[in-house]
């Protein structure tokens, strides 16, 4: 079974105890896009992290009032990294008015892992990729990972 924080943590980037980020992550695609290579499919890549994070709404959110465990500090900072990754490469990307689709692609991810996670903070969601697929169907075509 997939340890979701550290899938988490590879796909922000953050070193992990192999030192190896795979080639399916969020931090592999940002580094094709950067590179000019074949980048990956970002719908894939949300989808995986969005279910990362199900499971651990899943674990944290078991307990309810004083017995809900903490959110781990390794947990908040892979899921910003991955916020911001998107944030700024996609601020990158729109100010050199280059792969503007790929921007606006990034935009639209960090909006549905904002959204996932938000929900898992809130502690009563529990079923994330419906809530953000939900969220996702209530806005306008800005709203499409493509």
């Amino acid at each position: 079974m997939m340890n979701p924080l550290l899938r988490l943590k590879q796909h922000s980037g953050l070193p992990t105890s192999d030192g190896e980020i795979p080639g399916d992550t969020l931090a592999e695609y940002l580094y094709r896009i950067q590179r000019g290579g074949q980048a990956l499919i970002l719908k894939n890549i949300v989808a995986e992290i969005i279910d990362c994070l199900e499971i651990l709404n899943q674990q944290i959110n078991q307990e309810t009032g004083v017995n809900a465990p903490p959110i781990e500090r390794q947990l908040a900072y892979a899921v910003s990294g991955i916020v911001s990754s998107c944030l700024d490469k996609a601020m990158e990307l729109q100010q050199t008015n280059v792969k503007c689709a790929i921007a606006a692609n990034l935009l639209c991810a960090a909006w549905c892992v904002q959204c996932a996670w938000d929900a898992l903070l809130a502690g009563d969601i529990e079923n994330l990729p419906s809530h953000v697929e939900g969220e996702l169907w209530g806005r306008d075509d800005r709203g499409r990972v493509v």
